[in-house]
C-alpha cells in the first residue's frame, strides 16, 4: 500500500457530505478534520445520494476540495436510466467510483460510514485488494426507515436491511459505533465486544467563546440588570 504507517491515508466512504447540511455531514467533516490534525491523510468518496441531495442546483462537482480535504463524487450522469435512485444503482455506481478512487489515492484503510449499502462495495474491494475496512454505524437504517414511514418493522425490507447490516458487521475488520445502545444491540447479534469501539458525538469547545450580550434580546425578555 506504500504509505507511511505513521501517517496513514484513510479513504472515507460516505452517503453525502458538506456542502449539504445535516448531523451526518457535520460529524463526517469533523472526523476528517480530526484525522488530518493527527497528521493522517483523509479523503472521501460519496455516493450518488450526494448529487440527489443537491437537487440539481448547479453546485455539483465530481472532484472538489472542502476545507482542504478532497472529495470524489459519484456522478448520476453515467448510471442507468429509469429509477436512478434505486438501491441497486446506488451500490453499483459507488462500487465503480470507489474502485477508481482507490487506484488514484492508494489508501491504507477504508473508513465506511453507514448505511449498509456503502459498506457492501467496500467489503468486496477491500477483500480483493487487501485493504482493512472500518465500518462506522451512527444509527440502524432499518429502524430509521420505519421512523420515516418507508416500510414497516419486520417487513421483508426491514429484515433484509437488518441481515445486511449484521453480515457487514461480521465481515469488517473493526466497527465504530455512536453509542452504548448500538453496541449492545450488535452484541445481541453475536458481534464480539472487542470488535467494536464507541465514538460518541462531541463538540469543539473553541467554537463556543464569550461574546457581548444581545441588548435587544435582553430588553425583550426583561433581563436588563441581571447577571445572565
Amino acid at each position: 500500500m506504500g504509505n507511511d504507517p505513521v501517517a496513514p491515508k484513510v479513504l472515507h466512504v460516505l452517503d453525502y457530505s458538506l456542502p449539504l447540511h445535516s448531523g451526518y455531514a457535520f460529524r463526517s467533516q469533523n472526523i476528517l478534520q480530526c484525522q488530518r490534525n493527527l497528521g493522517w491523510h483523509p479523503c472521501a468518496v460519496t455516493s450518488i445520494k450526494h448529487q440527489l441531495g443537491l437537487k440539481n442546483n448547479g453546485m455539483f462537482c465530481t472532484d472538489e476540495q472542502i476545507d482542504g480535504i478532497r472529495f470524489y463524487r459519484s456522478d448520476l450522469n453515467s448510471i442507468m436510466t429509469g429509477e436512478y435512485s434505486s438501491q441497486f444503482q446506488v451500490v453499483a455506481k459507488l462500487w465503480s467510483n470507489l474502485k477508481r478512487v482507490i487506484a488514484i489515492e492508494k489508501p491504507d484503510v477504508l473508513h465506511v460510514h453507514s448505511p449498509a449499502r456503502n459498506v457492501l462495495p467496500a467489503l468486496v474491494l477491500g477483500k480483493k485488494l487487501r485493504f482493512p475496512v472500518v465500518y462506522e454505524i451512527r444509527t440502524f437504517w432499518e429502524d430509521a426507515a420505519v421512523d420515516h414511514g418507508s416500510y414497516r418493522e419486520c417487513s421483508w425490507k426491514y429484515r433484509l436491511v437488518h441481515a445486511l447490516e449484521t453480515l457487514a458487521c461480521r465481515r469488517v475488520n473493526h466497527l465504530a459505533v455512536l453509542c452504548e445502545g448500538l453496541k449492545q444491540d450488535l452484541q445481541q447479534r453475536g458481534i464480539a465486544e472487542d470488535h467494536m469501539t464507541i465514538v460518541p458525538n462531541g463538540i469543539h469547545a473553541e467554537d463556543f467563546q464569550p461574546c457581548p450580550a444581545d441588548e435587544e434580546f435582553r430588553h425583550a425578555w426583561g433581563l436588563n440588570g441581571r447577571n445572565c
